[in-house]
């Protein structure tokens, strides 16, 4: 017998006959004869079966096939109902709708927080032509207050251990279709956005972003607000001027709406000097010099993959087998890259002949001088580091006013291929905004129910920002490292702050103890200040 995998808290077995009450709703999945376990183990792994399902394996009369029409007198079956499994595919009751009352123009709410704090008087240098093109701007979708509770329920069970939903993760569909916001507050968010003369582009399958693109013009129209030219210290930015408003009939549905500005985050890797490799002697010559004034080792030295592997002390991982087989490595960033390049540094080492994958969201970026260094440095070392995994880099053009970086997180959450993301950008917390926060928080959050370890860097040395730093990094299920004191209180990250504090103040019998695969006494004496 086939049947769809549904979430479950009551596992019945009957011995011949079977009746059920006329209250349970059908189609019920019933699994029984030789179907069960192999259709568990697939989906779950062969660990995963639970041990009454293993206890009935030694009944010949239960696991034995049947063909179509043939009675199981003596058949052993499976009614799979409730929460035990914690698949994603259960029946759930529609959501509430957000958008009670008829759109009305003229009443208007206020969205706090959306203007950038550089936008101010001072660098103003007028608003800019009404073509000025505005593309790919985000719609934040909220969702009702009882799913807002089912997520925030199912991310604490999915990472218990002790929970039967233990890593049962869910697919962005799933995510969308159990945490979504309802279609038909959508489809009026959608239409609104049309009225005004937008192309809307798509709604992410998590059903949190509603994609649009316009002008400056649709944007003053429906946003009542002006995109000027701004230009600080040299730089010519664009940006809204004053705060954006929205029908107060979608203000229950509409979160925010993505910055409009083109203030945005920057890679953290700094060029500090050039090198000559020789293949002659397998030596490099920086062509700079790194002063390590007092620390135990003044020679700053260059980290080739067998190094990095020493110091973290890989070699029992990789002798196990653990080399990235089987792993998807996803790098987030704003530019493409050359990937002869990449292939050239894997065959210097000698690495596995594994191409680095290149997404690309919407229209290619190009090669952008500074982001491509973190890019070639992520896609490398990331590479490096688990030689048999496959690396995909994740790129986006955000035109005048979205940040590339967020459209490239969300491709890279929405393919749900990589079970690991890099980010290496970051922010002052203040310049993202509500509606910034908000962003990077829901879409991280997806990313943990999806089972995606993301890890972000904060800096290696002290932040730029006057205020706290944020650095894409808002929430418990998000490690992030990197950074120096002092930088600001980050909210609901306390471990993650702890290991910066004890890492770079030399507690390193805490790091060590955290991070018991590392070996980092000579590694921090010897490359304090380098992005881990």
């Amino acid at each position: 017998m086939n049947g769809t995998e549904v979430d479950l808290n009551l596992l019945v077995v009957f011995e011949g006959g079977l009746s059920v009450p006329k209250s349970w709703h059908w189609p019920v999945p019933i699994y029984g004869g030789s179907d069960v376990i192999p259709k568990w183990g697939k989906r779950y792994g062969k660990n995963a079966i639970p041990d009454a399902c293993r206890k009935l394996r030694g009944r010949s009369p239960a696991w034995s096939s049947h063909s179509k029409g043939t009675s199981m007198k003596r058949a052993t079956f499976l009614l799979f109902l409730g929460s035990v499994m914690a698949s994603p595919i259960i029946a759930q009751k529609p959501a509430v709708p957000l958008v009670a009352q008829v759109i009305d123009e003229t009443q208007v709410v206020r969205l706090h927080g959306s203007v950038h704090p550089l936008a101010q008087p001072r660098y103003d240098r007028g608003a800019v032509p009404d073509a000025f093109p505005a593309e790919r701007v985000l719609l934040l979708l909220n969702r009702p207050a009882e799913r807002e509770s089912a997520l925030q329920e199912f991310l604490g069970e999915v990472h218990r251990r002790e929970s039967t939903s233990y890593h049962q993760w869910l697919t962005p569909q799933e995510f969308g279709e159990r945490f979504g916001p309802a279609d038909s507050d959508i489809q009026a968010a959608a239409n609104w956005l049309r009225a005004q003369g937008f192309n809307v582009a798509k709604v992410t399958k998590s059903k949190q972003f509603l994609e649009f693109s316009g002008t400056a013009a649709q944007l003053r129209q429906a946003l009542h607000t002006e995109i000027h030219q701004y230009d600080v210290e040299g730089e010519t930015h664009y940006a809204n001027a004053s705060e954006l408003s929205i029908p107060e009939a979608l203000a229950p549905l509409v979160g925010g709406i993505s910055p409009l500005h083109d203030f945005r985050a920057k890679p953290y890797a700094q060029l500090t000097g050039r090198a000559l490799y020789s293949r002659a002697n397998n030596k490099a010559m920086p062509l700079w010099t790194f002063s390590t004034p007092g620390a135990a080792n003044p020679d700053f030295f260059l980290l080739a993959p067998e190094d990095f592997a020493t110091q973290y002390d890989l070699g029992p991982l990789y002798a196990a087998g653990v080399d990235g087989t089987g792993q998807t490595i996803g790098i987030i960033n704003e530019s493409n890259i050359d990937i002869s390049l990449v292939n050239a540094y894997r065959q210097l080492f000698g690495l596995s002949n594994n191409p680095t994958q290149v997404v690309i969201d919407g229209q290619d970026p190009g090669t952008l001088r500074g982001p491509d260094t973190e890019a070639y440095l992520d896609v490398e070392v990331s590479g490096a580091v688990a030689p048999k995994a496959t690396v995909n880099l994740y790129m986006a053009d955000g035109g005048n006013l979205q940040d590339p970086i967020g459209l490239a997180a969300i491709r890279a959450v929405e393919d749900n291929q990589a079970s690991v993301l890099s980010v290496s950008f970051g922010n002052c917390e203040p310049f993202l905004g509500n509606a910034g926060n908000q962003f990077w928080n829901a879409l991280w959050e997806q990313a943990a129910a999806q089972g995606q370890t993301v890890l972000v860097a904060t800096g290696d040395t002290v932040c730029p920002c006057a205020a706290a730093c944020s650095h894409n990094a808002f929430q418990n299920w998000l490690p992030a490292f990197g950074c120096d004191p002092p930088c600001g209180d980050f909210r609901r990250r306390r471990r993650s702050k702890q290991l910066q504090h004890d890492h770079h103040n030399g507690h390193l019998q805490h790091v060590r103890k955290r991070l018991r695969e590392a070996k980092l006494a000579e590694w921090a004496r010897g490359t304090r200040g380098q992005r881990a």
